[in-house]
This record gives C-alpha cells, structure tokens and sequence, in this order.
C-alpha cells in the first residue's frame, strides 16, 4: 500500500477507500478593524406640553315663556238705533235671488231683526226696487239675500243696515 501525503489509500479485495487526512486548521483571520461606535445622537430637549380642559358650554338660562299679546279689543257696537252703512264683500247666486256677504256682525250688535237697504252708487239714496233681508249674522259676517241682478249689486256695492 502507497501512503500520499495527504491522502491514505486502502485497498481491499472488492473495495477502494479512500481515507483522507484532515486538514489543517485555517490561519486565523486578522482582526477586524475597529469600528467606532456611533456618536450618541444629541439630547432631546424636553418638551412641555400643557393640557387646557375645554371651556364649559354656556348654560342658557332656561327658557321663559312669552307673555302672551292680548288681541285688541273689539271696535264698541254701533249705538242702539244708528245705523251702519258698508261694502259688499261677496256675492253668490242662490236661485232667483243673491246672497250678498257684509263684514260687520254680531260684534258691531247687528242682528237678524235690522233692516236692510241697498244704497244707489256712492250716495244715501235706496234702490228702490231692492228687497233684502238679513239670513244669518256672525260674529264678523252677515248674510244678506237680495232681490238684485250681480251687474246691479256690483254698480251699487254700498249696503245700510238698521235696527
């Protein structure tokens, strides 16, 4: 059997080994330069930081209720006798005969028993062939019939109730 060096053969009858011889060790490596640490990065400076709570909502004062406005009073009646003298506010056709509305009623003390005259124009003279009659009275209307055509009812708007 030959012996190499570095490198141990062994024959036997049906196999071949091959035996190696370990190797050296490595060289040691040489030292690493040195590394400087990092410089310390500066001090933080401390902050203050201060906390403000928020300032409390308002309160409101609870809420007081309006006083209420008295409706003004309503305009005195007309004296017991003394007539009353307005504007047609409406007109309707009820059969052969008009329902004509008035804005005075029962606050201005008329009532179903006062008289009713249809006035000529703009001045004091009753249309002569105007029946009239008073229906119903309330509190701030009174429906009148009228035995008038509308064109003749427009032309003389003005009415005269009475006691």
């Amino acid at each position: 059997m030959r012996v190499f060096p570095l490198l141990l053969l062994a024959a036997c009858a049906t196999r071949v080994v091959v035996i190696r011889e370990p190797a050296p060790p490595p060289p040691p490596a040489p030292p690493a330069p040195a590394i400087a640490p990092a410089p310390a990065p500066p001090p933080i400076a401390p902050i203050a930081i201060t906390v403000q709570a928020p300032a409390p909502a308002p309160v409101a004062p609870p809420p007081v209720a309006p006083t209420p406005v008295p409706p003004p009073p309503p305009p005195p009646p007309a004296a017991p006798g003394e007539p009353i003298i307005t504007k047609v506010k409406g007109i309707t056709v009820v059969g052969d005969e008009l329902e004509v509305i008035v804005l005075v009623g029962k606050r201005d003390g008329v009532t179903r028993e006062w008289t009713v005259s249809v006035l000529r124009g703009d001045g004091d003279e009753r249309v002569l062939d105007a029946r009239a009659r008073i229906v119903r009275v309330d509190v701030d209307k009174t429906y009148l019939r009228v035995a008038l055509r509308p064109d003749e009812v427009r032309a003389n708007p003005r009415v005269r109730l009475a006691p």
